[in-house]
């Protein structure tokens, strides 16, 4: 049942994004991903003789896993942000960050707009990479357009097959320029 509640300010925002981050860091000390000694917290040390370490270590360091770059950063190509984007970065209003983390609660619905409700749900739940954004170059490499730049000005991430986790869960778009 939903019920009508005041837009929460981002001081209710910060304090709630607080306790998701101490539960989540309280999860994973829990399940033996991270350990906490005197005060701080670190990964805890990843198997060696396991399949996943390499795709454990990569992944923390942001590079490429498999195949012949592997231990490479992954490419990226960047624009210039301009100053729409950095106001918009800084304008967004319901929406706070800590520690990696963001929390997002500027969209709502009313009880009685099912579309909305059913739109935001379809949002919440859609998959970690549109395959309308995907695309290969002649190169046989995987390009990534991301649905808006980062902060630093990314716009595409180039990979190969392999460094794409979800491979081949994507129908093969067709050769881009």
């Amino acid at each position: 049942m939903f019920q009508p509640v005041p837009t929460p300010t981002n001081e209710q925002l910060q304090i709630l994004l607080s306790r998701i981050v101490k539960r989540i860091l309280q999860f994973l000390t829990r399940k033996g991903y991270l350990i906490e000694e005197e005060g701080m917290t670190y990964m805890a040390e990843i198997e060696p003789n396991t399949a996943l370490a390499p795709l454990q270590s990569a992944a923390c360091t942001y590079r490429i896993a498999l195949g012949p770059r592997a231990g490479q950063k992954v490419l990226t190509m960047s624009t210039v942000p301009t100053a729409k984007m950095q106001a918009s970065l800084q304008s967004s209003k319901c929406c706070v960050n800590a520690q990696g983390f963001s929390l997002h609660a500027e969209v709502r619905c009313a009880r009685n707009q099912r579309h909305k409700l059913e739109r935001l749900c379809r949002y919440i739940t859609r998959p970690a990479i549109a395959n309308e954004r995907l695309m290969r170059n002649r190169a046989g490499d995987v390009i990534l357009q991301l649905k808006s730049p980062y902060k630093d000005g990314t716009t595409h991430i180039v990979m190969s097959p392999l460094d794409k986790i979800a491979g081949s869960d994507f129908e093969q778009p067709p050769v881009g320029p």
